[in-house]
């Protein structure tokens, strides 16, 4: 006898559940579509704060050793700008 009321009750609360689907789905705020973009869109920004985050910290590593070594500092400025001493030239060889 219980065994068929617990039954019961697990009917009236699938019923339920389904009931407050249908009438979110029908009252037309967010439908299941909706939650999908969302879940993909979700897992898109987490990949992007990802490789954000990755590249913090490895821009603070590169700040942390400028400002611990003047040569370091140097060695990049003329790298990545491309500056040289009065007495050097910059040569470009192709392949």
């Amino acid at each position: 006898m219980e065994y068929g009321f617990l039954k019961n009750i697990l009917q009236v609360l699938c019923l339920l559940a389904g009931v407050v689907l249908l009438i979110g789905t029908w009252r037309g705020d967010k439908t299941f579509g909706d939650y999908f973009e969302l879940k993909a869109s979700q897992l898109v920004l987490k990949k992007a704060v990802g490789t954000l985050e990755g590249d913090i910290s490895r821009l603070e590593e590169e700040i942390m050793k400028i400002t611990e070594s003047p040569s370091y500092a140097r060695k990049v400025y003329r790298d990545k700008y491309h500056r040289t001493e009065e007495h050097e030239t910059i040569m470009f060889l192709g392949d």
